[in-house]
């Protein structure tokens, strides 16, 4: 399990990169949407199922490093698209799977900036 929400972020964009949905939290290989992200036959995800699944927590309860790495990405979509609401950019405004790992990733690598400097 990630001690970092900043490695929740990494995780995430690893299974965005390896499949990646729209309109449900996870699909299974014959693209059925399935509930859970945890779920064995999940394959591809969306950025919050694949935040939740890299978390290792349930999808109606994730735990605090989720939440924060949920945080950090509504911000640094804000500051990008104008919009914080994860599955409004990954469902409507996001072309692709590479946009979305790329944005997971550059949220990450934000706030590894902001430690930094200060």
């Amino acid at each position: 399990m990630p001690d970092t929400a900043e490695q929740i972020l990494i995780r995430a964009a690893q299974l965005v990169e390896q499949g990646w949905c729209r309109f449900s939290a996870a699909q299974d290989d014959l693209g059925t949407p399935l509930r859970d992200p945890l779920s064995p036959n999940a394959v591809k995800w969306c950025a919050i199922g694949a935040l939740c699944r890299a978390a290792g927590g349930g999808f109606t309860e994730p735990n605090g490093l989720e939440l924060e790495a949920e945080r950090r990405l509504g911000n640094y979509l804000m500051d990008r698209f104008g919009t914080a609401h994860l599955s409004h950019w990954n469902d409507g405004i996001a072309h692709d799977a590479i946009e979305v790992a790329a944005a997971l990733r550059a949220a990450a690598a934000e706030h590894t900036k902001e430690v930094k400097s200060c």
